[in-house]
């Protein structure tokens, strides 16, 4: 399960107004759904946050795929006559068969973006 953070969103909201905002979330959702693989799943969970559920992945694959999701977001929007930027922190965790609910893992998945986020701005 991947937890997708849209960094500075609301400065998106602030300086273009909501309209345009609804229309980046929208866009987003659309490049994230195109990004996976037939079989997963993708959606806004709410604000400027986005779930990713995908099934059978290793370490390796979870990385590749937080990476490739991350450049997808980051490339520009395009609203009308404006061009958007938007940078994703994006945080995974394993989907056990058994043992955590939904929300320990969405919990998991979203500390794991916080603790990705934080290493970034922080790198020491």
């Amino acid at each position: 399960m991947l937890f997708v953070d849209l960094d500075g969103f609301k400065y998106v909201n602030d300086q273009h107004g909501h309209l345009i905002g609804d229309q980046v979330l929208a866009t987003i959702a659309s490049r994230l759904a195109a990004e996976i693989r037939q079989g997963d799943l993708a959606g806004r969970i709410g604000g400027d946050e986005f779930l990713v559920v995908a099934d059978d992945l290793g370490e390796l694959e979870a990385e590749d795929l937080c990476r490739r999701l991350g450049k997808t977001v980051a490339e520009p929007v395009r609203v009308a006559e404006t061009f958007v930027a938007i940078t994703a922190s994006i945080g995974w965790t394993p989907i056990p068969i058994e043992g955590r609910t939904p929300d320990e893992l969405i919990t998991a998945a979203d500390q794991s973006m916080y603790d990705r986020k934080h290493h970034r701005h922080n790198p020491d």
